[in-house]
This record gives structure tokens, sequence and C-alpha cells, in this order.
């Protein structure tokens, strides 16, 4: 299969016509080289063999996101990833048995210094001073306890066992990350220790017992510090967000507003854990050097006793159609978003907006580049991407600029409209649309070189979209957008009068 990919690599830019053929080949080939099996509980294990290489890329997502929080909980999607690192009844700890009490009481004592907490924040605005010494003797005191009972805890505490054990499988990528849809939990292992992967993952969709939740808080708290609260730009797409979303899951904070996040509870936790971290929420992707029949019964043998769970309704949830215009004042360098509301899934307006992002911003030939940047020189940068902030709901195709020294957002912001006109206007030329097309093939190709990246989108798409099948079958509806697809999509989405906005705007006496 790998030498098929890098031939249709080497050919789809110098003979469109038998590209083509070959690419629906391709298409048809790796359908037929994935395996997917659903157990009786509902879990879906999709399986590619690929013997080129002695490892296996190993994926598992749960339907589990920010768009499953509340806003009392916003924020409890990345913190249980954070916790699930902490370990299981049996990974992690010398002796489960003797740790839980202390684990228990401290989650009880934390709870008592939060409400504390909250009593000396009622106490401060009162500017009763009686009270205010009386609640900040009340708050040391608690938190003097739940020190003393963490620090009996970790006694029992291995830190990292987890870690620990997959490098000395020789692992590759132990990570994870949390979107507003999903939760994924991922690494890469010598073919030879997947059964080591299949207990440890099973164990920790099981029997995770977020040990030492409250001093991870104070981590994800300093996280959000260091990614939102000191980076401008990450401050202003924040807000913006939160503008254009409204109450809508997706315009709460990813990682919970400072606010939320101090008081994040364990039970709030546990249940986020109880509910969605469910066989029948889950998809995982096995990609490399596996027997497919061996691999099912392994699958099986550590799976499949799990129990289904009852996942909660998601309704539908219309996005508000108010314009967003947000501005923030932080230092840091110029930056300006502008963004319109699309379609998700896909469906044929989706696709054309998203080669329409790619043709005006997408590559360094794009239009947005050639105008803003070389010609015009308003703009120091310019990009463009689509599907965020997820892909379950309504989302956006964003433009980001840098204005350039001297120019100002309004600069800018006049030629990305000028530009977005002409294809309201004129169209695009099929000589560009075929070169986004043929980029964006080659994205797709290069990308199944990779079994991580293989299995990270099989995996994805089987559990978003319901079907695997959809990743290849994307690849065929983009071959079929035309330039009147692209230029309706703009005319019906990207007017002026259904653009957001959002500028850094700078602290005063700072220079650009």
């Amino acid at each position: 299969m790998t030498s098929r990919i890098v031939f249709v690599l080497l050919s789809i830019f110098a003979l469109p016509l038998a590209a083509q053929s070959e690419l629906d080949s391709t298409m048809k080939s790796l359908r037929t080289d994935v395996r997917r099996v659903t157990l009786e509980n509902g879990l879906r294990i999709i399986m590619v063999r690929r013997p080129f290489s002695p490892t296996v890329a190993c994926y598992m997502k749960f339907k589990a996101g920010g768009a499953d929080e509340t806003e009392e909980s916003a924020g409890i999607a990345h913190m249980l990833e954070h916790m699930l690192f902490k370990g299981t009844e049996r990974v992690g700890t010398l002796d489960f048995e003797k740790e839980k009490k202390y684990i228990e009481q401290s989650n009880v004592w934390a709870d008592r210094l939060d409400d504390a907490r909250r009593a000396l924040d009622a106490a401060e605005k009162s500017g009763d001073t009686t009270r205010i010494a009386e609640a900040k003797a009340e708050v040391q005191k608690r938190k003097q306890r739940l020190m003393s009972l963490q620090q009996m805890a970790r006694k029992y505490m291995i830190p990292d066992e987890d870690s620990y054990i997959y490098a000395q499988a020789g692992e590759r990528g132990y990570n994870a990350y949390t979107t507003k849809d999903l939760t994924n939990y991922q690494v890469e292992l010598p073919a030879n220790r997947l059964e080591i992967w299949a207990k440890l993952e099973s164990d920790r969709m099981e029997n995770s017992v977020l040990r030492d939740f409250y001093t991870e808080r104070e981590v994800v708290r300093e996280e959000r510090r260091l990614r939102v609260d000191n980076v401008a730009q990450g401050a202003l797409l924040e807000q913006f967000i939160k503008d254009i979303y409204g109450s809508h899951p997706y315009g709460r904070s990813l990682i919970g507003s400072m606010q939320v996040i101090q008081y994040l509870n364990f039970g709030q936790a546990k249940s986020f854990y109880n509910t969605y971290y469910a066989p029948n929420n889950t998809v995982i992707a096995l990609v490399g050097d596996i027997d497919l029949a061996q691999t099912e019964a392994l699958m099986r043998k550590y799976f499949s006793h799990l129990k289904r769970k009852d996942i909660p309704e998601r309704p539908s949830v219309a996005v508000a159609p108010s314009r967003a215009r947000t501005e923030i004042e932080k230092p840091g360098s110029p930056v300006m978003f502008l963004a319109w509301n699309k379609p998700s899934g896909m469906t044929k307006d989706s696709l054309s907006l998203e080669v329409l992002s790619s043709i005006l911003a997408g590559r360094s030939d794009s239009r947005l580049v050639r105008k803003l940047v070389m010609k015009d020189r308003s703009a120091a940068e310019v990009s463009a991407f689509t599907g965020y902030p997820g892909e379950r709901h309504p989302n956006l195709l964003t433009i980001q600029a840098v204005p350039a020294p001297g120019k100002s957002y309004d600069d800018v912001q006049k030629g990305v409209l000028e530009e977005i006109a002409s294809v309201q206007k004129d169209g695009v030329t099929q000589d560009e649309l075929d070169r986004v097309k043929a980029s964006m093939v080659a994205d797709f190709l290069y990308g199944l070189r990779s079994n991580a990246e293989y299995a990270d989108n099989l995996s994805y798409y089987e559990l978003l979209y319901g079907n695997y099948e959809t990743l290849f079958t994307k690849i065929t509806a983009l071959s079929a957008i035309a330039p009147a697809d692209v230029k309706k999509a703009a005319i019906e989405y990207m007017t002026p009068d259904k653009m957001h906005s959002a500028r850094l705007k700078q602290a005063k006496g700072e220079e650009q």
C-alpha cells in the first residue's frame, strides 16, 4: 500500500485524469484493508494491518468533550484527561486499600476547604473585618488538614507508573488531548507489546481512582495562565468564541474559566467519568503490524466485560444568529480574526467552504497572501481554517491576520472583504481549484504514511460521523466540487452582514 500511495502522490500533479483513476483505486483498496469489529457492549474497534514496521499505533477516543459539560463544570473533560494519568486501583499505588481511605478523606476535606474559601470571598465582599479574620482562620485550618491527608495518601502512590510501564515497553508518543467534541488517549508501541496496552487501557477505562485531584487542579490553573490568561491571542480567541456561541455548548471555555477551575471537584470528575467513559461511547483504532484475528481476540479478552451505559441524549442546539464584535485590551502582538458560521459534516456547502478557505489563505500562493502580504503589504501574516471549534455542531470558517507595521485592522479587513467579494462576483478559477484539491489530497495521502496519524483519523471519523469510511468518501466528494459550488457557498455564507470580528487592542503606551 505504501508504494501505491507514493505513486499517487507523484502522479496527482502531473496526470490529473490518470491520477483520479489511481486515487479511486487507492480509496477502494484502503477500505478493504480496514476491519471494524463492534463488541456486544457497543465498543467499536478499527484495525488495519500494516506490516512494514514492527509497531502499532493505539488510539482510544471517547465522545466526551467540552460540549458535554455544563456552565458549572466547564473544563471538567480536560481535567479528567489529566486525572486518568494518575493510575487505577492496580496501577500507581503500593497498597490501594490503605491509600483509599486517605483519598476519600482528602476529597471530603477539599470540599470543606472550598466551602471555607467561598465564605471568605463573601466576607471580603462584605468588608466586615471580623468575618474576614474568622474566614481566613477557617481556610487555613482546613487547608492544613487537607495537606496532612494528602501527605498520608502520597506514601502509597507511585507517580507516573503507567508512563514507566509504557517506557519499559518501548513507547513513543504517549499522550492525550481534549477537544470540544472528544477526548483521545494515544501511544505507539512495538507490536508484540499490544497486550500491555490492552491491559492498561481497559483498567484505566474501568478502575481509574482520580487520585490527588486537588493538587492537579492547581496544575490546570497554572496551565490556563500559561495558555490563555498570559497569551493575548489565546485570550482573544476564547472570548471571540464565547461571544459568537453564547450559551451554546461550544461557547464555554474548553479549559474552563479561572473562576470555575478553582472550584472543580472530585465529584464532578467522577460523575463525568462514570457517565461518558463507556464502551458504547468509545472507538479504538489499532494500526500497525498486527494479526487481525489475534488482535480481535485480545480486544475481546480485555474489553468485553465492560458494561454499557446510558449516554445522555445530546439535543441539537441552534447557534445564536447575532454577530460578534470582540475587542480586548491586552499586551501582545496585534492580531485579528474574521469568522463566518458554516455547517458541519460532509455536506457540499461545508466542503466547498473548506476548499474556499484554502484558496483564500490556506497556502503560500493563496489569494489573500498574494494580495495582503505581497501586494498591498497591509498584513504581515494571514491564514485561514475551518472546523473550529468542533465538528459535532455548526462551526466556523475563520481568517486570522496580523497587520503589517503602520497598517490598521481596518486596512486588513477591507482587503479581505474585497477578495471575498471578488469570489462572489467572478468565482474561482478551475486552475486554483485543482491546485488546492491536489494539495488536500497530497496532505491526506502523506498522512496515511504514519500509523499514528492514520489511527487518529480513523477513530475520529468513526466516532464523530459514525463511519470511518467517511475519511475516504470525503476525498471523493472533494473531487466533485466545482467552481460554481465554491462561488455559491461564498455568496450564501460569507456576506459582510454575517461576519464576526475580533481584534486585540494594544494597551496604552505599547508600541506595535
